[in-house]
């Protein structure tokens, strides 16, 4: 992860030193905003499509995962054997109904997640095309637009790398990655 930080570090440094102008850095700023905004859906989104098949409780601080952890203390509760329970077959059905539950509540969080990923993608390409349509008549200068615009777009493709490492991470660290499916008793 160190090894991520020097390389945002020094790609922040060599847009710097192109010395762009407080448009291009307005743009960026828009630009790198979305992308973080973006990779921070896309990393939910994978806790959450982890979690339709995983057992496994989180620690969170985030109230949707709080929520799910719930269930899942539930499920767990009454497929103990040990506790005690009117009869076998209102345990089975609250189960179902809580098995149904979590699911309902993760797949409509993810369907949340991917319509705001889309509006941030478009902020992503509108900030992009603006910086073009702006900056195409300047022929004087067309080779330093070029530059800041590869400066922007090195430092958002790093920014998705290093995303893309610390979700592996998070996901390796938080669930058992070798876990089973659950079958239909278990969630």
């Amino acid at each position: 992860m160190l090894l991520f930080n020097a390389t945002d570090h020094l790609l922040l440094q060599n847009f710097i030193d192109i010395e762009p102008n407080s448009r291009h850095i307005t743009w960026a700023r828009h630009i790198w905003k979305a992308t973080k905004d973006q990779l921070i859906i896309e990393e939910d989104v994978a806790l959450l499509q982890h979690r339709l098949i995983s057992t496994t409780s989180i620690p969170t601080s985030d109230l949707l995962h709080k929520i799910i952890n719930n269930i899942n203390t539930n499920i767990h509760k009454l497929n103990n054997p040990s506790t005690d329970t009117t009869t076998t077959c209102t345990s089975s059905n609250t189960i179902e109904t809580l098995i149904t539950l979590k699911k309902d509540i993760i797949q409509q969080a993810i369907f949340i997640h991917q319509k705001k990923h889309e509006q941030i993608q478009t902020i992503i390409h509108t900030e992009q095309k603006k910086f073009l349509v702006e900056n195409r008549y300047m022929e004087s200068t067309s080779e330093y637009q070029k530059r800041v615009n590869e400066a922007i777009e090195q430092r958002r493709q790093h920014m998705i790398e290093r995303a893309n490492y610390a979700k592996q991470f998070l996901l390796s660290a938080s669930f058992n990655l070798t876990d089973r499916p659950p079958s239909t008793n278990d969630s």
